[in-house]
């Protein structure tokens, strides 16, 4: 739970409403994926130089995500065009 900061709740009450309305909307399955994926962004470092030793997991992560929904995004559409 958060602290007594106003940026905090509001951050925390974000969170919580979107992680419910996927739940509601789309599914335990996606709820689950939705908190995987914010997980691992939270937890990979992230940032804008590209020489740092860190930075390598944060991109291996990001590329990562990119592919399942890539691949995600394919299968929905099941051979049809996409327009």
């Amino acid at each position: 739970m958060p602290g007594r900061d106003p940026v905090q709740i509001a951050g925390f009450c974000t969170f919580s409403l979107v992680t419910v309305a996927v739940l509601v909307r789309f599914g335990v399955l996606a709820c689950y994926a939705a908190i995987a994926t914010s997980y691992l962004l939270f937890a990979m470092p992230l940032g804008l130089d590209f020489t740092a030793w860190y930075q390598d997991d944060g991109r291996m992560c990001v590329v990562l995500l990119a592919a399942l929904a890539v691949y995600g995004f394919r299968n929905a559409l099941a051979g049809r065009a996409v327009a």
